[in-house]
Order: structure tokens, then C-alpha cells, then sequence
């Protein structure tokens, strides 16, 4: 798609909840910018391979939320502790560790999850699990998720009628 040099610009706003508040600005050369509540959010898809406001009604969540949340750099400390456990379980099965090893091991879990990644690289110096690190999960930022649970739906809906009463006329 060549790019064009004066993109026609729709604005959009919303108040999701009591309270809240979201703009966005769609380019018909594909980009997407967002103020919200939940946070503000930018991406450019250089080539969305048809109509930008249908490409838009066509994606996948987890694929949005990715390219406005940088992908997943936000620490999860509660699959971080069932990744752990999952593991114990595992390699006690498989006889890797012993009883002994294993109650030593899943006590030194925190209840349900680690509170920051600090209390991950904590407790990798007092495992004895190889490759531990390994065991650490990240997701896309919580903030990011609640946009996506909140917010996109309105967008999505929005832009869906807009094309139904464009297709209409």
C-alpha cells in the first residue's frame, strides 16, 4: 500500500464507565492512536491489506493489546508460581526429585504468586530447580488488558456500525 501523503483522519470518543474517558484517532493510511483512561496507546500497521477500520473490527485481541502494550515485558508473578509448581510436579513424577526435595522446594513458594520479579530473583537463589529462571512468565501490562476489556469493545462496535451504514448507502 503507497502511503498517502494527506491520510483522511476519524476521531472517536467514549466514556467507558461512570468516570472514564477515551479518544482515538484512526488514519486511513493504518494508523491508530488512543487516549484513555487506561492508558494512551499508539501503533502504525503499514500495510493492513484492506480497509483500516475493517482490518481493525477483524483482529484478534491478544494481537491488539500486543502491538499497543510493547508486547509482554510485565511480570506475572501468579503463572510465574503455577509454572513452578507445574514443574515440581513434573520432575517429581519423573523421580528428578526427591520427596524431600520437592516439599523443600514448594515451601519455598509464596502463597499464590510472587509480588515482583524481585521476589522471583529472590527466591532463584534459594532453589535448587535447574534452569529456574526459565520458570518466569510475563504478560502483556494489566492496564493494557483492562483497555482491551473495556475500552476496544466500544471502538470495535463503533467502527462495525460505521462500515454496516457505509455498506448500506
Amino acid at each position: 500500500m503507497a502511503r498517502k501523503v494527506n491520510p483522511t483522519t476519524r476521531f472517536y470518543e467514549f466514556r467507558p464507565g461512570k468516570h472514564g474517558y477515551a479518544r482515538f484517532w484512526i488514519t486511513d493510511d493504518g494508523c491508530l492512536t488512543c487516549i484513555t483512561d487506561y492508558g494512551n496507546y499508539a501503533y502504525w500497521w503499514g500495510s493492513p491489506g484492506c480497509e483500516f477500520r475493517e482490518f481493525l473490527t477483524s483482529c484478534d485481541t491478544d494481537y491488539v493489546a500486543n502491538k499497543l502494550g510493547g508486547g509482554r515485558d510485565e511480570f506475572d508473578g501468579e503463572q510465574t508460581v503455577e509454572n513452578i509448581k507445574d514443574c515440581i510436579l513434573r520432575r517429581r513424577r519423573e523421580l528428578r526429585l526427591t520427596r524431600y526435595e520437592a516439599r523443600r522446594e514448594w515451601e519455598e513458594l509464596p502463597g499464590s504468586c510472587f509480588d515482583s520479579s524481585d521476589d522471583f530473583a529472590h527466591w532463584m537463589h534459594r532453589t535448587k530447580l535447574e534452569d529456574a529462571w526459565e520458570l518466569s512468565s510475563y504478560c502483556v501490562p494489566h492496564r493494557v488488558q483492562a483497555f482491551m476489556k473495556h475500552v476496544w469493545p466500544l471502538l470495535v462496535a463503533k467502527l462495525k456500525h460505521e462500515l454496516a451504514s457505509e455498506e448500506a448507502a
